[in-house]
């Protein structure tokens, strides 16, 4: 990814490391993500936007990982998305950032728009 940073910087003419880089991304990500909270009206976006549909855990005769299938593992898609919501700062929960991690990307007003909305993890 340090590849990226040059890249960006070559093109850009705006000099980011790695981290920065790394930083405006996750920052563009909460940023979309406190969007998406606004506009359909609940915090809980991991069972109204980040649902997987049950055919992906039940389809038959295919095993879960066979070669050539894509059946997935429910409990294991549910721990996986609990790590990127807790990687990000978001709430485990819901999916959605929480006010600290809004805070740490400079984006109070977001926090303070979405809280007073009702939209906000406690």
């Amino acid at each position: 990814t340090a590849l990226e940073s040059a890249y960006f910087s070559l093109a850009t003419g705006v000099t980011k490391t790695e981290q920065e880089l790394d930083a405006a991304g996750e920052k563009i990500t909460t940023l979309m993500r406190a969007l998406t909270i606004k506009e359909m009206g609940t915090a809980n976006l991991r069972e109204k936007h980040d649902y997987i549909p049950d055919w992906v855990y039940e389809k038959d005769p295919v095993r879960k990982f066979a070669k050539g299938s894509n059946k997935l593992d429910k409990d294991d898609l549910e721990k996986g998305k609990t790590m990127l919501y807790e990687s990000f700062g978001w709430d485990p929960k819901t999916g959605a950032p929480t006010r600290a991690t809004l805070a740490r990307h400079g984006m109070d007003d977001i926090a303070e728009g979405l809280a007073k909305k009702g939209l906000l993890p406690a």
